[in-house]
């Protein structure tokens, strides 16, 4: 339930990005599927580091900073 939910909100975002920059809903739901699949693959390395941190007792700090 909880992946047809979120397939459905990828849906809306798609149609509201597509009004917004005057492109179809269809180029849309590529990117956003696009920008998920590396989002996820990022989550994964996060908590693959996470544990190696986690196991060899080592503090990690995360010291980035942004613009403004």
């Amino acid at each position: 339930m909880h992946e047809l939910s979120l397939a459905l909100n990828m849906v809306e975002i798609a149609e509201e990005k597509a009004k917004e920059k005057n492109t179809s809903a269809i180029e849309e739901k590529i990117l956003l599927g696009i920008e998920q699949d590396i989002l996820d693959r990022n989550q994964k390395i996060v908590d693959a580091n996470s544990l190696y941190f986690k196991e060899k007792n080592i503090l990690c700090l995360n010291l980035m900073s942004s613009p403004g």
